[in-house]
């Protein structure tokens, strides 16, 4: 059997009693954890052991929050006082962990799913998928890390074109594919010219309220 888990989030007691109602066997089943191993439960390094114990037969692909634990240990951002991160970053081996999870991919096929955490821009192919994936776990791995690691901060550029390059491609295949930071212009277009004063001030009211849920909580799920 294959199974797919989404946001664990440092909850291993509850991860392990999923794993034993649903009888996962190591030798027999496969699983591919959707993002966000690590923070707000209490066992964010419990996690990434019993992913490494179940060896081949489980995988896992990136969430927004295992890229902000990179972050933080590299000191691009703050450690919040809500976040459960320290039981990673004081870990003697913590730097074999974040090697461990910077390994991981942000997309993967398994078993003709293609398999995410957040979602997918919707005028990519599988294929494309991938490979604008890879372009940013070549990133991840690389020596470089901690200077790309800034650079993914963001909710610029919020529309795809073939034509994005450097930094602002690659933010933007971060937050696709971990963050769903992508403006729908079918249901908040940009006010046409010859739009009225009132339709005008509802159109920037919409983008004002967006923009300010953005501000509030950048790495939060977009409502778009």
């Amino acid at each position: 059997m294959h199974y797919l888990v989404g946001d664990v989030q440092g909850c291993c007691d509850a991860f392990d009693r999923l794993l034993a109602e649903i009888g996962f066997s190591p030798s027999r089943d496969g699983l591919v954890v959707l993002g966000d191993l690590v923070n707000r439960g209490p066992q964010s390094l419990a996690v990434l052991e019993r992913m490494r114990a179940l060896g081949a037969s489980a995988q896992a692909v990136l969430g927004n929050h295992d890229l902000h634990l990179l972050a933080v240990a590299h000191g691009v951002r703050p450690e919040h006082r809500s976040y459960t991160l320290r039981q990673i970053l004081d870990a003697p081996d913590r730097d074999a962990w974040l090697d461990w999870l910077r390994a991981r991919p942000l997309a993967l096929m398994s078993h003709g799913w293609l398999c995410v955490h957040a979602g997918v821009n919707p005028a990519w192919t599988a294929a494309r998928t991938l490979a604008l994936a890879a372009e940013v776990e070549a990133l991840l791995r690389g020596p470089g890390l901690a200077t790309f690691l800034p650079l993914m901060y963001g909710n610029e550029p919020a529309l795809w074109h073939d034509g994005l390059q450097g930094a602002d491609r690659w933010r933007h295949v971060i937050n696709v594919l971990t963050r769903i930071r992508q403006k729908n212009p079918a249901r908040f277009p940009d006010p046409p010219r010859n739009a009225s004063p009132a339709d005008r001030r509802v159109a920037e009211a919409l983008a004002a309220a967006m923009q300010r849920a953005l501000v509030a909580d950048p790495f939060a799920r977009s409502p778009v």
